[in-house]
């Protein structure tokens, strides 16, 4: 019995590496959930293994050390938090584009428990980090023939660079902790050194500028420490004074060499070239990390807001200049402004208390870990740190971090003993005990996992059904019933639901099938309010949903709410001002798209549609000065513009506009065509004429359609645009 449970445990441990490389089709986001759920079942198989292990034989029980104490109360923490944030279920459960929140955040704890527990030796830690390092070099060989496909970015089966780089980061170090172990075997050291050579080449072309600014940091460290301190090993040590000098060079180096075309040529290079106060993507994380969430912690200091409700301080303290950007983050790109939003200072302190306690007994048991160990490890640390200033984490680094963190309480543990023996009445019940712990794991792990796999499989036979032609109700239902599912991702189920309405209402369809769509539709955007009330987003789509469907006066109601919720985003504005126009309400909707150009005047979208509004207000020369201003000429090709001029009767507004459009494309038939139709809203009706006659003679395939529209034009039909 025994050995039948070590070897659950043990295979499912030895898995565990390989999850990196699960990716399924069948399943929405096919990188992240078929990842998170394998880690979830693999871990509740291997727990309840243990703990009726552990039951029956006292070796496999859970050694007191402060590892295991730290990463408890930060976990403890971290679930206060959750019940008392902002949406205890989406804390719980997250969804399926990140496949964290608590639920994770405990299956990651009872990895490193039992991680922790059954790997007592250092050969079979040996066997472990071998076994990983042997997963990354299959991986690095993926990417590589990604790069000979011609991708820029690699990213493995990740799904995304910023994963495979901190993935290489991470197994760089412990690739060289494995090469100092066996620096005396010279086929496994040739062996390490690629593994090494291909780790660096495939972190370099992930192109993820935080995990390379990491790596560099980390070694760094590592070598300053065997500089300093390593008088016992001076081979080692004149090698980390080399690597010193090495990335000093380095560093030195790029900078000199920042605009030659060495440095300009390469795409990545370039990107860290670029690297300024004026970047783009630079403006956006100091914005994100210095107002959206700084004000967000300063409202919530102690614990937070829960996890995954980041989103909610990036509504309610939105950086117009933001509009550059994606419209939606969930996160800070900032591993420790996330948790400080989740959780507060105290879950803040609780994480960086996982780096302390790590460092604090790698340093503290000199007899336990060597000085070159000590190095390496402080520098895997720092470099970990570093890469998490930039980006926010995932599953696949937290279980290499996790790993690393069980490896340290194992270390720990092996001069203690845990004394007891079985007790009796527990060896005569034993069948028992394990048929009613197989019948509760089977539980547990149907309830946690197989409806929210089917809700995500549903999420892709819907979509499947859709293209296929199956009937957009069909696709409705399916979509419907999964949403109605509990666990992870109902709210990504409705919203895919909504879309489904939207398209099947577009296209069609008899009376009764189109009042069932919107029954569908209104049920599922209320829904998701009612899950989420606090959260801009839920209730925006519901704006905007019944304002694709004609039922303006609920759009109203629910964008009033979503611009309470989310005040300065400039968008939330232009589509309130879109609203109020189709109600017919031209002055409050001029006013609309008023404050949502002063929100952000740089923004193309609100240039444009405050431009728009303002020509149908019949203020065309605060429109012009407008327009002038934002894109340098009057005679703008914008087809928002365009309609708004033919729809207040701006007829030779638009034939300039088409004019210099046919100058600047003279063989494009299309813009000609256009061209002879503003010639005719102009009134030049025998212009109009002799340029589809000129576009007959050129374009042959075109003479139909061209004497068909001269034969509209001159019977009245055709008036122009």
């Amino acid at each position: 019995m025994k050995n039948t449970l070590r070897s659950i445990v043990y295979t499912g441990i030895f898995l565990v590496p390989f999850i990196a490389f699960f990716v399924s089709p069948s399943l929405f986001f096919p990188f992240i959930t078929g990842k998170g759920f394998a880690f979830r079942i693999i871990v509740e198989i291997i727990f309840a293994a243990w703990l009726l292990l552990a039951l029956f034989d006292p070796r496999y029980r859970i050694k007191k050390t402060g590892v295991v104490i730290a990463l408890g109360l930060f976990v403890a923490i971290v679930a206060i938090a959750d019940i008392f944030g902002e949406n205890f279920l989406k804390s719980f459960w997250s969804n399926f584009e990140r496949m964290e929140g608590l639920i994770t955040l405990l299956h990651l704890l009872a990895y490193v428990v039992v991680v922790g527990s059954v790997m007592k030796t250092k050969k079979l830690w040996g066997r472990l980090f071998n076994t990983t390092v042997i997963a990354s070099v299959f991986m690095g060989l993926y990417a590589l023939n990604q790069m000979r496909l011609g991708l820029d970015r690699l990213d493995g089966t990740l799904g995304n660079s910023t994963y495979l780089g901190v993935y290489m980061l991470l197994h760089i170090f412990l690739t060289l902790w494995l090469l100092y172990r066996t620096r005396k075997e010279k086929i496994l050291v040739v062996l390490y050194m690629c593994a090494l050579m291909l780790q660096v080449i495939v972190l370099y072309n992930t192109g993820t500028r935080g995990t390379v600014l990491g790596l560099l940091g980390g070694a760094f460290v590592s070598a300053i420490i065997v500089a300093f301190r390593g008088h016992g090993y001076q081979r080692m040590r004149k090698g980390a004074i080399g690597a010193v000098v090495v990335v000093l060079l380095l560093v030195a180096g790029f900078f000199g060499l920042k605009d030659t075309e060495l440095v300009q040529d390469s795409p990545f290079l370039k990107r860290f070239a670029d690297i300024s106060l004026q970047d783009t993507t630079t403006q956006s994380r100091f914005i994100i990390w210095t107002e959206i969430a700084w004000n967000g912690f300063k409202e919530r200091p102690l614990l937070g807001w829960g996890q995954d409700n980041f989103i909610h301080v990036f509504g309610k303290y939105y950086h117009p200049e933001m509009y550059k950007q994606e419209p939606w983050f969930d996160r800070a790109h900032n591993v420790f402004f996330d948790w400080a939003i989740a959780a507060g200072i105290v879950g803040l302190l609780g994480y960086l208390s996982l780096f302390g306690i790590a460092l604090y007994y790698i340093w503290r048991r000199g007899d336990l870990f060597s000085l070159p160990e000590q190095a390496l490890f402080t520098g895997m640390l720092g470099a970990y740190f570093i890469h998490n200033l930039f980006v926010f984490d995932h599953l696949v680094s937290y279980i290499l971090f996790m790993t690393f963190l069980a490896f340290v309480h194992a270390r720990l543990g092996e001069d203690s003993n845990t004394k007891g023996s079985v007790a009796t009445t527990l060896e005569k019940y034993r069948h028992l005990i394990i048929g009613g712990g197989i019948i509760v794991g089977l539980f547990g792990i149907y309830f946690i996992n197989v409806p929210s796999i089917y809700k995500a499989r549903a999420l892709i036979i819907a979509l499947e059904q859709q293209h296929n032609g199956a009937g957009v109700l069909t696709s409705v239902h399916t979509q419907k019933g999964a949403a109605e599912l509990p666990g992870v991702g109902t709210v990504e189920a409705r919203e895919q639901l909504t879309s489904m309405v939207n398209h099947g209402l577009r296209m069609g369809g008899t009376p009764e099938v189109q009042l069932a769509l919107l029954t569908h539709g209104v049920a599922a955007v209320e829904a998701n309010i009612e899950a989420d009330p606090t959260n801009s987003r839920p209730v925006f789509f519901a704006a905007d949903f019944y304002r694709n469907t004609n039922q303006l006066a609920q759009a109203e109601i629910r964008m009033q709410e979503a611009l309470s919720l989310s005040p300065k985003r400039p968008l939330f504005h232009l589509v309130y001002g879109d609203i109020l126009f189709k109600m017919g309400r031209t002055d409050a909707s001029l006013e609309a798209f008023k404050k949502g150009y002063e929100l952000a005047s740089k923004y193309e979208l609100a240039q444009t549609q405050y431009a728009v509004a303002l020509i149908r207000a019949g203020q065309e020369e605060k429109a012009d000065s407008l327009i002038e201003d934002a894109f340098g000429d009057v005679l703008v090709y914008n087809p928002n513009l365009l309609r708004a001029y033919s729809d207040v009767g701006y007829d030779d507004r638009v034939l300039a506009i088409w004019q210099q459009q046919a100058e600047a494309n003279p063989s494009d038939t299309q813009t000609r065509v256009f061209l002879a139709i503003a010639y005719v809203g102009a009134g030049q009706t025998e212009t109009a004429i002799a340029l589809l006659n000129d576009i007959i003679e050129d374009e042959e395939p075109f003479r139909q359609q061209g004497e068909i529209m001269i034969e509209q034009i001159r019977a009245g039909i055709l008036q122009g645009f």
